[in-house]
């Protein structure tokens, strides 16, 4: 009991540390504001995918790619770089079980939508991913950020109207035409849907194979007509 309270004394006593570099912060955000700044935003992108674009390409023109081939999917929040030291901490979280990244990652999105919202989605669904894998990892890492972004955001999380159902293999070791390939087919939609915008969330978003396979999926079957994608990382560009 002793031992306990003076635990609990000590931590009410140490301020809190940044994620990054271990040092004291006085912010909420879980990094000093030196790591803070150390991030890449994403400054010009195109509104539907999100592939970073040059400087001078003016506000809201879509690439070339969505003007020619459309996804399925409307609209792309990726607020940062998938450069380090961001990208050290996403594989952290994604392979070595730091789910602590989890908060952080969840708190840069939550301030990038904010920011860039006026009407927010009625539900967040997360990237399922295949029950082997989710074995083998422990836990689904786009469903621990959907849970806060939920709990932030006030949106209710739905985990379950989406279902791999093919083991497919690791998109990263693939090209971006295989990987449209490697997704087809690989998720079903277990329940209804009634709802007309909802976001879907994973960890990062390169070529957008995965979200498009599901958005193509969320529109043929059901009558959503507004498909978001909230990634903390774009890989692309």
């Amino acid at each position: 009991m002793v031992n306990q309270w003076i635990l609990t004394a000590l931590t009410q006593c140490t301020p809190p540390l940044c994620t990054l570099c271990d040092q004291p912060r006085e912010t909420a955000l879980p990094l000093c504001p030196h790591c803070q700044a150390s991030l890449q935003p994403v400054r010009h992108a195109c509104p539907q995918c999100g592939n970073p674009l040059p400087a001078t390409t003016p506000p809201g023109l879509r690439c070339g790619a969505c003007l020619d081939t459309p996804p399925y999917f409307d609209r792309v929040i990726a607020p940062f770089h998938y450069q380090p030291p961001l990208s050290n901490l996403i594989t952290a979280y994604k392979f070595k079980q730091r789910l602590v990244h989890a908060r952080l990652f969840a708190a840069l999105l939550t301030t990038a939508i904010r920011r860039t919202h006026s009407v927010l989605p009625e539900i967040i669904v997360p990237v399922p991913l295949h029950p082997k894998r989710q074995r083998e990892r422990g836990y689904n890492q786009a469903l621990e950020i959907a849970r806060l972004l939920g709990k932030q955001l006030n949106i209710a999380v739905d985990k379950k109207c989406i279902q791999r159902i093919r083991a497919t293999q690791p998109q990263s070791d693939l090209d971006a035409h295989d990987r449209s390939r490697n997704v087809r087919g690989a998720f079903v939609l277990r329940d209804a849907l009634p709802y007309q915008h909802i976001a879907l969330v994973d960890d990062v978003l390169t070529t957008g194979s995965t979200v498009n396979e599901i958005a193509r999926l969320i529109k043929k079957n059901a009558n959503v007509k507004t498909v978001e994608v909230w990634c903390i990382a774009h890989a692309g560009g």
